[in-house]
């Protein structure tokens, strides 16, 4: 369990409430269909295991997608098996424009594999290392083409942390790859 649960289950709330004020990532039903497939990064496999559960328990997480723990196996290292990526393909089907997924993950599944389905990566870890940061964000980034939805022309980073985002990219503005 989270040490501070009322306020991780207000963070979910507050993302997926509508508002005339502000624009969270699954406020709305256009948001939720746009983030159709999602990665999100946390900072533990405790963070992880507990998030996913509460959010089986949220009205709108656990009634519209199908929320796969990548970590369950207590594997971080970054390396994802191909049970792991099979894991995340048999939740999204054959027909991606059926399903709603989010991958929990802590490092797995953020470099040397591509689900091309997945729109959207957010970090809710710290992480000091603007590779890291970058390869897990470009997971978003693979081309995407279905018949009922469309080419994917948008992808999206969500960091509540706006001074990594900024310090990220300024590191990676050094970065000679």
């Amino acid at each position: 369990k989270f040490v501070y649960e009322s306020k991780v289950r207000q963070f979910l709330d507050n993302i997926t409430q509508p508002s005339e004020k502000t624009h969270y990532p699954f406020s709305t039903k256009e948001f939720r269909n746009e983030l159709r497939h999602t990665l999100w990064l946390l900072p533990s496999i405790n963070a992880a295991k507990a998030l996913k559960a509460l959010m089986e328990q949220h009205p709108v997480f656990g009634m519209e997608y199908k929320i796969v723990n990548a970590v369950d196996n207590g594997d971080t290292d970054g390396d994802a098996s191909e049970d792991d990526l099979q894991r995340v393909r048999n939740a999204i089907t054959g027909d991606p424009s059926a399903t709603k997924t989010i991958t929990l993950t802590v490092r797995k599944l953020t470099t040397g594999i591509n689900v091309k389905e997945w729109t959207a990566v957010i970090f809710l870890s710290n992480t000091n290392s603007s590779m890291q940061y970058l390869q897990a964000a470009f997971r978003a980034q693979t081309p995407f083409s279905h018949e009922k939805l469309g080419m994917k022309t948008n992808c999206y980073i969500f960091d509540f942390a706006p001074d990594r985002a900024l310090t990220v990219m300024a590191d990676s503005s050094r970065l000679h790859t």
